[in-house]
């Protein structure tokens, strides 16, 4: 996922450009309504642009997620 990706990596070559999300961050003197990533994600969907997505436990009790994509995803494997 996108910030996932951004993250350097050992194969990649000294000097290598940075992988960064596109576009620009959201200004954070104005209110941010929804999700902070949705202008800049790939997988967002209707609802990321008017509600916050809930932080949520995944598969791995250590990792949490915000994200309505991989929310349902987790739920489709519990189910």
């Amino acid at each position: 996922m996108g910030l996932i990706d951004a993250i350097p990596r050992r194969e990649d070559a000294i000097g290598a450009p940075f992988r960064g999300l596109p576009g620009v961050p959201p200004m954070l003197a104005a209110p941010i309504v929804g999700c902070a990533f949705e202008p800049r994600c790939v997988h967002s969907v209707q609802s990321c642009k008017s509600h916050r997505p809930k932080l949520v436990e995944t598969l791995d009790p250590s990792v949490f997620a915000a994200c309505p994509v991989i929310n349902d995803h987790l739920l489709e494997r519990v189910s």
